[in-house]
């Protein structure tokens, strides 16, 4: 005790090395005189512990601290030792046992579930308020897979404290690199709360800029720069002062100066820090907007997916040539219906396919009764060029395969085969959330051959269509 007492004090005026020295001595007289599972030797194992994470080794550091609160669980942190994060993740380990005494139920996201979330919560954000710069992540990372893990074991996907936990997951992906859509689990938090919000805390110019830009494109579906929400007076992160401009310098991962609160000053000093409630909304928060410019909706952009239904109404010419007799010459007209699925490959190029099934009837010459039925498949390179706000002209070139059975009256029926080429040219417009409207004109050329069930007749057709398409589409 005596020898833990002057480690502590050594530590407590600054000297790190010597408290860490004496501290080494108490544990080998503890196993020297047979006390080193005695619950006088917590204390030491805790001062060596608050030196190992001094030195950044976490790993370390817990042990040592979970040893001591095996010694003594109701071992309190010394006052005199002033480090946040050291306080908060004895106080977090501390935690932990007491909850880990609570049986839960299977399959149910009852309180205990709840309560067992929010630590892990808690922990994790303790994690990224207190390892700002650092590499040494491995611990958030094990505690989001946990926690998720738990919330799906236990039914609570939908529940607000479950949407906090992406939302943090959010946060340490984009302290790894991730932006944009890659930033899932900012996406996976709005899904499940629409509202939530970054804690104050964790608010920093950039980091609240990637997140209003992400939840600015999930309720608008538009994006916006990051720099569009910019908030200068939010902290800024850094690594070197160069980041930081001329009247300020980096430290502990901030620019500070003569306007600035260092990092420690902006944690503050104490306990583990908790988000009330389990969610994340913090009424102190400044609203951020995007700017008053309005931006045009654009839909043809690389990695948009487009699938929808057209409808067409046809007006076409048909000539069969016969290897026996004469040729026949036919109009008609036809209604048909396509299912189409499209993908920008790149900005403004779109590859995509189709499947077509309609009808068509006509009077030839001799007012013979025609009457047809189709389907067919094929493949739609094309383009796409904005030309306003949500609109934009297309043009589109088709290749695909095309089989008919036609009835000539009561007599004579026949199956074609056709190779079928074409275009399509017109406008698509928003008219929704995501919903497109597509308005266009599209000629075909149909090659193919005939077999006629009256004499097994072959014969040769060539068809000229010209359709008018309507379709309503669903983008993403």
């Amino acid at each position: 005790e005596h020898k833990n007492k002057e480690a502590l004090e050594e530590m407590v005026g600054g000297f790190i090395l010597k408290g860490w020295r004496r501290a080494k001595d108490a544990l080998i007289d503890a196993k020297k005189h047979g006390c080193g599972e005695h619950k006088v030797t917590a204390m030491t194992h805790l001062l060596l512990g608050y030196v190992a994470l001094s030195a950044d080794k976490n790993a370390n550091g817990r042990d040592l601290f979970n040893k001591a609160l095996d010694l003594d669980p109701n071992l309190s942190y010394p006052s005199g030792l002033k480090e946040s994060y050291q306080k908060a993740l004895f106080a977090i380990l501390k935690k932990s046992r007491q909850i880990q005494k609570t049986p839960l139920t299977p399959e149910v996201c009852n309180k205990a579930a709840i309560e067992r979330l929010r630590h892990l919560m808690n922990e994790i954000f303790t994690y990224l308020v207190y390892d700002l710069v650092y590499d040494r992540m491995s611990e958030c990372k094990a505690g989001i897979k946990q926690a998720l893990a738990l919330s799906k074991k236990q039914k609570c996907e939908k529940r607000n404290i479950t949407a906090m936990i992406y939302l943090l997951k959010g946060v340490f992906e984009f302290r790894a690199g991730a932006r944009t859509l890659r930033l899932q689990g900012w996406i996976d938090a709005l899904k499940i709360n629409p509202k939530i919000s970054l804690p104050k805390r964790l608010q920093t110019r950039d980091t609240v800029a990637h997140f209003e830009q992400v939840k600015h494109f999930f309720h608008n579906y538009e994006w916006l720069p990051a720099k569009s929400f910019y908030d200068e007076n939010l902290k800024t992160e850094c690594r070197t002062d160069v980041d930081c401009g001329r009247d300020k310098v980096c430290r502990e991962g901030y620019c500070i100066g003569s306007k600035r609160r260092t990092a420690g000053e902006e944690h503050g000093r104490g306990a583990a820090p908790t988000i009330a409630g389990g969610h994340a909304d913090s009424p102190n928060r400044k609203s951020l907007k995007p700017p008053d410019k309005k931006k045009k909706r654009v839909f043809s952009n690389k990695g948009t997916v487009e699938f929808g239904l057209n409808g067409k109404f046809r007006y076409g010419k048909h000539s069969t040539e016969f290897e026996d007799y004469d040729e026949i010459e036919t109009k008609s007209v036809q209604f048909s219906g396509e299912l189409y699925l499209g993908y920008f490959l790149s900005d403004y190029f779109v590859f995509g396919a189709f499947i077509m099934s309609g009808a068509s009837w006509s009077n030839p010459a001799e007012s013979t009764k025609y009457t047809s039925v189709y389907i067919g498949g094929g493949i739609v390179p094309g383009l796409a060029f904005p030309v306003g706000d949500g609109a934009a002209f297309y043009v589109d070139g088709i290749l695909g395969y095309g089989y008919a059975k036609s009835e000539f009256g009561s007599d004579s029926s026949a199956k074609t085969n056709s190779v079928v080429l074409g275009g399509e040219s017109g406008v698509k417009i928003i008219v929704g959330r995501k919903i497109l409207m597509r308005i266009g004109l599209r000629p075909t050329y149909w090659i193919g051959k005939n077999k006629w069930d009256e004499h097994y007749t072959k014969a040769r057709s060539t068809d000229l269509y010209f359709d008018f398409v309507v379709g309503f589409s669903y983008w993403k």
